[in-house]
């Protein structure tokens, strides 16, 4: 509020400062129903072709990588919540990539705190074993106890269940995005201009900055976003 006059008594002081107390009032109410209990910024980019020309580019959707190519993801929160990257592999394989290990108390990230998957000077390498891959992004306000419950399950079984237990991941993870469908679309903005996991390397790329990919997400309670990656 710009005071564009003079208040020459108490009663003027009084009712100029119940006025901009009921204007305070109006905005921080807005602020707060417009706002999201979910906001993170998240990037996710690929370093691909051949040897000699390679090509750095972000991953928003479905893509095509090739055997050798190279990618990484940085997730950063900007409200407290719980996030899960998950990846599942051709041969119905699931490995959870965040976080590295299942405690409910110590899921939150810092806010604003950078986390590079994988660390920030290794890259993640496609091998030789093409197929259709998948990496399952979540964010939810509250912890996903079933879907911990079923990768401590996939993790501690014996091969010849753990396809079940991979189709069951996959069906909680779809189940879930249908009881939290909305009406409208999540609000993703930019914010700068800008295979398989056990075979994990330093790049002589690793001085470019994945963060310029990033894109910022917000969304109400939960959220859930599926990369399909044809390897080829």
């Amino acid at each position: 509020m710009k005071l564009r006059y003079r208040v020459s008594s108490v009663f003027g002081v009084i009712l100029f400062f119940s006025i901009l107390l009921i204007d305070l009032t109006i905005l921080t109410n807005e602020s707060i129903s417009d706002g999201h209990n979910i906001s993170f910024r998240w990037a996710f980019g690929a370093l691909t072709g051949p040897q000699d020309d390679r090509k750095f580019v972000p991953v928003t959707k479905d893509t095509v990588l090739y055997s050798g190519d190279q990618f990484k993801m940085m997730i950063e929160l900007q409200s407290e919540c719980y996030v899960y990257v998950i990846f599942k592999g051709s041969k119905e394989e699931i490995l959870l990539l965040f976080p590295d290990q299942l405690y409910l108390t110590e899921k939150t990230l810092k806010i604003n705190q950078e986390i590079f998957l994988p660390n920030k000077e290794l890259w993640f390498a496609l091998d030789d074993q093409a197929g259709i891959e998948k990496i399952f992004l979540l964010a939810s306000t509250t912890p996903l106890v079933k879907l911990e419950e079923l990768i401590k399950k996939y993790e501690s079984s014996v091969p010849e269940i753990k396809p079940g237990i991979t189709e069951e991941i996959q069906q909680f993870i779809e189940n879930s995005r249908k009881q939290y469908k909305q009406l409208t679309a999540v609000a993703e903005k930019p914010i700068q201009i800008g295979g398989t996991f056990r075979n994990v390397k330093k790049s002589e790329f690793s001085h470019l900055d994945i963060s310029a990919f990033a894109i910022e997400i917000t969304e109400d309670d939960f959220f859930g976003r599926t990369f399909t990656i044809e390897h080829r």
